[in-house]
């Protein structure tokens, strides 16, 4: 079996992303996925190494309401991979955006493209496959930033 590495990106317009060793990514978007969902991902992908979820935290300005279904949804995915990791023997790592964004996007030049822009970029070259805008042209970071997470756990943890 070829190893496999997981990222997650918990927020909205979130979504989950396996990076293969033959560099052939597989995503869902997370706002469509239930736990039985995130299950039925984790355990075709058996071969998985790591499994990164991206930190998630409240921030000054955010709504109560918003800061609460985050908090939901965060613990929920969360409870799903620490258990999977505990019965599969894989890790699970929480990463920060300060963390995995310098590691696999480089460091942002004064006036230059933003993180998410850079991710886009990024994921686009890794998974050429992968849809990330709509069809109206609306962008999918969620998609990108899980996707580089995904290659940051491939970049941290190992080739297999």
């Amino acid at each position: 079996m070829s190893s496999a590495w997981v990222g997650i990106d918990p927020g909205a317009r979130g979504a989950i992303a396996v990076v293969c060793a033959l560099d052939m990514p597989v995503q869902c978007p997370a706002g469509a996925l239930a736990v039985s969902d995130m299950l039925a991902i984790l355990w075709r992908n058996r071969d998985v190494v790591v499994v990164c979820i991206e930190h998630q935290r409240a921030y000054g300005g955010q709504g109560v309401v918003s800061s609460c279904a985050l908090g939901q949804a965060y613990g929920w995915i969360r409870g799903v991979v620490d258990a999977w990791a505990g019965y599969a023997g894989s890790a699970a790592h929480l990463v920060a955006p300060h963390e995995w964004q310098p590691a696999i996007l480089g460091r942002r030049v004064k006036g230059g493209p933003t993180a998410k822009e850079r991710a886009l970029v990024v994921a686009a070259e890794a998974a050429p496959g992968i849809a990330l805008r709509t069809p109206r042209g609306r962008v999918l970071d969620g998609r990108a930033d899980a996707i580089c997470i995904a290659l940051y756990a491939r970049k941290m943890w190992g080739e297999g």
